[in-house]
């Protein structure tokens, strides 16, 4: 994770809101899905991973109050900081009561940088 990312002068910036999961499941299953909705957004766009600068997300805790960090980590590292794609943007997790819909354990927001 990095703890800051800037954009060179001239940039255009993207900006997605609200991506949630389209299955259910546990946070790793939830969150590789609500990235691969991400990842369409950002090819709609002509982006891709390597142009986003900063993820936020909102994570729910299960019924003890933990938060699966480790199910959301491990969906992360399927597309960021890995051999493959070695980018790394700037995050923030979140742990929230609820999201807008009641089976979600996770929501994503992102800002990419394009040319």
């Amino acid at each position: 994770i990095s703890s800051g990312v800037a954009a060179k002068a001239g940039s255009s910036f993207f900006f997605a809101a609200g991506v949630g999961p389209t299955v259910e499941g546990d946070m790793k299953t939830q969150a590789l899905s609500a990235l691969e909705t991400l990842k369409g957004r950002l090819a709609a766009a002509g982006l891709s991973f390597k142009d986003v600068t900063f993820l936020r997300a909102y994570v729910v805790p299960d019924a003890t109050g933990a938060v699966d960090r480790t199910g959301w980590g491990e969906a992360y590292t399927t597309f960021f900081n890995n051999k493959e794609q070695p980018h790394k943007p700037a995050r923030t997790t979140i742990a929230v009561h609820s999201l807008p819909r009641p089976q979600w354990k996770i929501e994503i927001d992102a800002i990419a940088v394009g040319p």
